[in-house]
């Protein structure tokens, strides 16, 4: 017997290395990184000489440090009399490690927004089942669910953690929701979930298409009562929040209230805010609840995912949910570490100031894919780069979802081949 996964992980090393010089070669800031080599901004010199008030002949080439007068404190040997030469990199650079949030459309190893990490012997897998995170198997993982990837430097996968939108009883269906705006509107059927609209795609344009699980093969085979899980990008259209699906399964049985938006009307007194608008608005009970990650806080604006062990309850006060676990999503990433997010832009102000799933983007350094003029609230995006001191993702990538898109995601078989 001969194992063909071997064959599969080496090809995906050599995939790998790709995606290294690529990030950290002067290759646009992909993602992974590497000790030398690198020039990217996502993989910055851990160390620098002291920088003098103006520019000094040792300074190194663009990309390589944050300020033209700074330059890394140590060189590797160079075949040239100067050491700010294009040959002579730096010898230590802080971690190229990142996390990718987004949709999966594709395996061997994982897919996510059509960039490929490598899954290895020791990759962890695990899903928020009941608001914490509970073990997974490796091909647990569904085509179109809502996943955060934890990468090493060398873009090797230590963490997938499989995240729903939405989780609970299927309470009505419709089939004529409005949901887009000017040429793009379009009336279409949707369900609702623990109080959430949920719409299936088809567009590309729009971002993934939505994948089903569990039985299902369209939203024409949901049934009200059904429990369901429900992956997809928060979007707003017409004065309504809603969920476009990217997965829909079916659950066997009620494991709970799962649901995600952005916080609004929060009072902190009472310990209660409100998800979702009218005539969905769900106000949640926050009192006793673990507020994660560690250290997070509930405000106004933060995307957040809620879990209650329960439903939600209807009363002349309108719905109402109390929570059991609150996760924050805004601010993911770590300063100085790759990020990347897909979803709709929102509050955009300029291509330097808007914001993709509660992540706030700095795309000015990035010249547009051809054919795009602008970007503008509700356009549908994959953006990566690194994460600055304030929070914000300085991007060094950006693809807008087309129509045009591959609708086949790649898949790399994997097993062991028999005598």
């Amino acid at each position: 017997m001969k194992t063909f996964r071997n064959c599969v992980l080496a090809w995906f090393a050599l995939v790998a290395c790709a995606l290294v010089l690529n990030a950290c070669g002067g290759g646009g800031g992909g993602y992974g990184g590497g000790s030398t080599g690198a020039s990217a901004a996502s993989c910055l010199p851990s160390t620098y000489n002291t920088c003098p008030t103006t520019s000094a002949s040792g300074s190194s080439t663009a990309g390589m440090n944050t300020a033209t007068a700074c330059v890394p404190s140590t060189y590797n040997s160079c075949a040239t009399s100067s050491s700010s030469s294009a040959g002579c990199v730096p010898t230590t650079y802080n971690s190229c490690a990142g996390t990718a949030n987004g949709t999966v459309n594709g395996f061997g190893s994982i897919v996510v927004d059509g960039h490929e990490f490598q899954e290895m012997p020791a990759t962890v897998y695990q899903t928020e089942a009941r608001g914490k995170p509970e073990s997974l198997a490796a091909d647990g993982v569904q085509l179109g669910q809502h996943v955060v990837v934890s990468f090493d430097a060398n873009g090797n996968i230590t963490l997938v953690d499989v995240i729903p939108e939405v989780e609970g009883p299927v309470s009505s269906i419709t089939s004529s929701v409005k949901v887009g705006s000017g040429s793009s509107a379009t009336t279409m059927p949707a369900i609702t979930v623990a109080g959430v609209l949920v719409v299936g795609n088809t567009d590309l344009s729009q971002g993934p298409v939505t994948n089903y699980g569990g039985g299902y093969t369209s939203l024409a085979n949901v049934l009200v009562g059904d429990n369901v899980e429900v992956h997809g990008l928060l979007r707003s259209a017409n004065g309504i929040d809603y969920v476009q699906a990217t997965f829909v399964g079916k659950q066997p049985s009620f494991v709970g209230t799962r649901i995600t938006g952005i916080v609004a009307a929060y009072n902190a007194t009472a310990n209660t805010f409100t998800l979702g608008t009218a005539p969905n608005v769900v106000t949640i009970n926050a009192g006793g609840a673990s507020v994660l990650p560690s250290g997070a806080s509930i405000a106004n604006g933060e995307v957040v995912s809620v879990w209650s062990n329960g439903t939600i309850t209807t009363s002349s006060a309108g719905n109402m949910l109390t929570a059991n676990v609150i996760n924050v999503r805004s601010g993911l990433g770590i300063a100085g570490e790759t990020l990347a997010v897909s979803g709709p832009i929102s509050a955009y102000v300029s291509q330097a100031s808007f914001v993709v799933n509660g992540v706030t983007v700095d795309a000015s350094a990035i010249t547009l894919p051809m054919g795009v003029s602008a970007l503008a609230n509700g356009m549908t995006v994959a953006v990566s780069g690194t994460v600055n001191s304030n929070g914000t993702l300085a991007a060094t990538q950006l693809r807008v979802f087309s129509d045009q898109d591959d609708t086949t995601p790649p898949v790399v078989l994997q097993g062991d081949i028999g005598d």
